[in-house]
């Protein structure tokens, strides 16, 4: 394998096709071919640099490929573009494509072209379409990858809820609201599950429900205190064999839980094909446009990016596509285990039944051969319904990004405003019935954000007022701390208000919730403590692992009896 630097980029060859390729890159955006990095310089693995005596011989960069002309600093990274396939004989001719399917298909090649340029370096045009729109989507997204590496390996937390209520003939219900809560504890991790669930009334705890779940052995404890102090012991494996009818192993269970690192390296490697079927030819690049950006106020000198794809270039890209599923086999495999899952959760749906029957390889076959027989139709359908992307771009900060077909707008996002910012999305935002639209008015001071986000539904708008000192500064459920109210417009008081203070206090985070329609008041206050204080069931347990679908009909007949009589005492 080949290695030299260029610039102040690692350049590297693919050892399957022998093109050029980043250092960095996980998959050859020409062939396909997965790259395994070396971590130690061995003979196979020479680094050369362009400052040594002179430039390296071609035979080093192109590994002795006569047709290759290019010098290594100015090899283009765009491949040709495969020969449409030519139409299935038989095929029939098909109506066209909705709007929606276009724009679905459109989202496919984005994510894919998104997830691979995340990882090069910036040089063609292509490149630079997708930088500024990577940095934006990883801008608009990192409180969820804040939130979602907080809880990879689980959550641990309590939940208090407390409410009171105002208004006419209320007070009767604060009655028995006062020194009343329900209490959800959870301690959950890779390993196992705990959940303690109480229910206390005017400062008594009536009723309650304790589950453990072993992920190793599939063991699960419970017992309902307050109801029935009897510990049960069952495993899921006795369940689904008993209840369900159906055999499963603890392996399915991790089945479920899917590494995100498969996930990347999937985006990658469908991301090189639909990247590398892209031709910089068909991307347009206009300096100094004047654009107004759709939604927002204000006009900007901008550098507009337009990619208008060739009927034969998405043909081309949907038969790579193909290549690709058909000989996916980590995609298979994981096809094969994840069917196990899904069934598992519904053992009866049709769909996961054809997939586990199917199999992996052959689902994807499947899929790969529909793509085929597709391609010239979708590359027609695209080029019928005139798809544009365009982006426009004020130096670094992106102004507007849109997509149309069929003479509409199908998504946009635009970033303007004067006095105050204005960011508004939508998606088909001309279409009455079928349109969503998101305009927010904001002001920025420091780390500090407020606005007012107006949304808009099948024509029915509904505001959102929010102040929040530091939009990344996250509570334990993932709300930003500050104050929110929500309202419909017209302030029509057949519709409800919602109104949402969160607060820090201590290490824990405080919801505290106003919900007012007419003259009636509700209020609750939910507490989010920073640490559970779960406790695992224990004692002398009850197997019920040997019971049948009526035994448990029986016990949960017996449970809910004992369940009515608690509440018509109380009440």
């Amino acid at each position: 394998m080949k290695w030299y630097i260029a610039g102040r980029s690692m350049i590297m060859l693919c050892p399957n096709c022998k093109n050029e390729i980043s250092a960095n890159d996980q998959f050859c955006i020409y062939c396909g071919e997965k790259i395994v990095h070396m971590t130690s310089r061995t003979e196979d693995n020479p680094f050369v640099s362009v400052y040594d005596d002179g430039a390296p011989d071609s035979a080093d960069f192109f590994n002795a490929d006569p047709s290759n002309d290019q010098a290594p600093d100015q090899a283009s990274d765009q491949a040709p573009v495969p020969p449409p396939m030519q139409e299935t004989p038989g095929q029939k001719k098909k109506g066209k494509l909705p709007l929606f399917l276009i724009l679905a298909i459109a989202a496919v090649l984005i994510i894919g072209l998104g997830v691979f340029a995340a990882t090069r370096l910036i040089r063609s045009p292509k490149q630079r379409f997708l930088e500024a729109q990577i940095g934006l989507i990883n801008e608009k997204t990192k409180n969820l990858s804040t939130l979602a590496s907080r809880n990879s390996k689980g959550y641990s937390g309590d939940l208090i809820l407390t409410g009171s209520v105002s208004g006419y003939g209320m007070d009767s219900y604060n009655s028995y609201l006062d020194g009343s809560s329900l209490t959800m504890k959870v301690d959950s991790t890779d390993k196992s599950a705990l959940v303690n669930l109480d229910l206390e009334i005017m400062g008594s705890n009536v009723m309650g429900l304790d589950v453990f779940f072993d992920n190793k052995n599939g063991d699960v404890l419970f017992t309902l205190p307050g109801i029935d102090d009897t510990l049960y012991s069952t495993d899921i494996v006795s369940f689904y064999r008993n209840v369900l009818d159906q055999e499963i192993d603890l392996k399915t269970l991790e089945n479920g839980q899917v590494d995100p690192k498969f996930v990347a390296a999937e985006g990658l490697k469908y991301g090189t094909v639909i990247y590398k079927g892209i031709s910089n030819d068909n991307i347009q690049v206009e300096k100094k446009q004047e654009v107004s950006p759709k939604g927002v106020s204000g006009t900007y000198n901008c550098t507009v990016y337009k990619y208008v794809p060739t009927k034969e270039e998405i043909s081309s890209i949907c038969n790579s596509l193909a290549d690709t599923l058909e000989k996916d086999k980590e995609l298979a495999d994981f096809l094969d285990s994840y069917s196990d899952y899904l069934l598992m959760l519904d053992p009866y749906d049709d769909t996961y039944q054809e997939l586990h029957e199917q199999g992996g390889a052959a689902f994807l076959k499947t899929l790969a051969d529909s793509f085929r027989q597709n391609a010239d139709y979708y590359g027609e359908e695209f080029e019928r319904a005139g798809f544009t992307w365009s982006v426009a771009q004020e130096g670094r900060t992106v102004r507007e990004i849109r997509i149309t077909a069929e003479g509409m707008d199908g998504l946009v996002y635009s970033l303007g405003g004067s006095d105050r910012g204005e960011e508004y999305l939508g998606l088909v935002p001309d279409d009455y019935y079928n349109g969503m639209t998101i305009l927010d008015t904001f002001t920025e001071s420091g780390k500090s954000r407020s606005g007012d986000m107006a949304f808009t539904i099948e024509g029915q708008t509904m505001d959102l007022i929010y102040d929040m000192p530091d939009p990344s500064n996250l509570s334990k459920l993932g709300v930003p701390f500050g104050t929110y109210d929500l309202s419909f417009a017209g302030g029509d008081s057949y519709y409800p208000s919602f109104a949402m203070q969160v607060e820090k206090s201590g290490s824990d985070s405080v919801y505290n919730i106003n919900c007012a329609e007419g003259d009636t008041s509700i209020d609750l206050a939910l507490t989010a403590t920073e640490k559970s204080t779960a406790v695992k069931p224990s004692g002398s347990a009850v197997d019920i692992s040997g019971y049948t679908a009526d035994d448990y009909s029986a016990l949960v007949n017996t449970l809910s009896s004992k369940i009515y009589d608690l509440i018509y005492e109380l009440f």
